[in-house]
């Protein structure tokens, strides 16, 4: 197999598994973003090895079509960028809720139907309110 025949298979095979990391991180999905991590640093190993095996003169043989390819990777590599950066921050906010979520003292969560009561500063040594959580990751 020649030099730029590998890296074009090496390429299409990358932007694949960014396509789908993106897609699943588009769709909130992140435990299938996760999952496709050790395929993603697959295809870039290979992606990084085929490049640096091509000569120059082989990769001007390669002419338009590996260029298309590479463009087309770049364009796929920027909206993964986008997607990973939105599900970091949705992830921050998530994180920023439960955080103030557990922070509230526990006089500040008096439970279902209780009356409440002025209570003294004293009270607010109780510490954080009981808290359940469910997750799925």
């Amino acid at each position: 197999m020649t030099a730029v025949i590998e890296l074009q298979r090496v390429t299409l095979a990358l932007t694949e598994v960014i396509l789908a990391e993106t897609a699943a991180l588009e769709a909130r999905d992140l435990q299938g973003a996760a999952a496709l991590s050790g395929k993603k640093i697959a295809a870039l190993e290979g992606f990084v090895a085929a490049r640096a095996r091509m000569t120059p003169e082989e990769a001007a043989a390669g002419g338009a079509q590996l260029a298309q390819l590479v463009d087309r990777l770049r364009d796929q590599v920027e909206a993964n960028r986008a997607a990973l950066r939105q599900g970091i921050a949705l992830q921050g906010r998530v994180l920023e809720t439960i955080a103030g979520a557990a922070a509230q003292p526990a006089i500040a969560t008096p439970g279902y139907g209780r009356h409440v009561l002025p209570v003294p500063a004293a009270a607010y040594a109780l510490g954080a309110a009981p808290m359940a959580l469910s997750l799925r990751a």
